[in-house]
């Protein structure tokens, strides 16, 4: 593969999130698949992506482009993670900045580690004990946001059809605990 190609397959690639499942909703897959990507260059791409978000993450201060970084970072986990590292990272990022989110930021953080727990755990033989920590880390602090004043941040006011009623918000976070509860018994 030329530099060009490489770049072009490369920069749809990372257009897409890292995801096939993306790349052939959006219509582009034919033409990635072209480029006859080998997965060894996949995962070195998901691997960069993985560490420029984390970067990123680091320096942010917009909650809603924090809780779209950690996403992006969920979405690597799921397509290719060699060790349980970025899910600590994350579960660490969150325990250190925890008291500087609004409610809604960290009930969508929450959502994103919790679903990056699950995809890694069945993408990997990695110890159990490490991603059921990992898991009811996230469960205690939802449960500790039930219990908690909700607030939600002005970064969030673009979303004027979103209910971020206190009502609609604890609701959400019962459905969600309930829901990690009956697979965490189902494990």
């Amino acid at each position: 593969m030329d530099n060009q190609a490489y770049q072009e397959a490369k920069n749809i690639f990372l257009k897409y999130k890292c995801s096939h499942f993306f790349l052939a909703r959006e219509g582009d897959y034919e033409k990635y698949k072209a480029y006859n990507v080998p997965k060894r260059l996949e995962n070195e791409w998901i691997d960069e992506q993985r560490a420029e978000k984390i970067k990123l993450l680091e320096t942010e201060t917009n909650n809603d482009r924090i809780s779209h970084l950690v996403f992006d970072i969920e979405m690597t986990i799921g397509q290719y993670c060699p060790n349980a590292d970025p899910l600590y990272y994350l579960k660490n990022y969150i325990t250190e900045k925890k008291t500087q989110f609004d409610s809604f930021t960290l009930i969508l953080i929450s959502e994103s580690i919790l679903r990056a727990v699950e995809e890694y755990g069945k993408n990997t033989s990695y110890d159990k004990m490490k991603l059921d920590y990992i898991r009811e880390y996230m469960l205690d602090l939802l449960n500790e946001l039930l219990i908690s004043p909700i607030t939600v941040s002005k970064d969030y006011d673009y979303m004027i059809h979103y209910d971020f009623s206190e009502e609609n918000l604890r609701n959400r976070i019962k459905g969600k605990i309930e829901h990690w509860n009956k697979k965490k018994a189902l494990l």
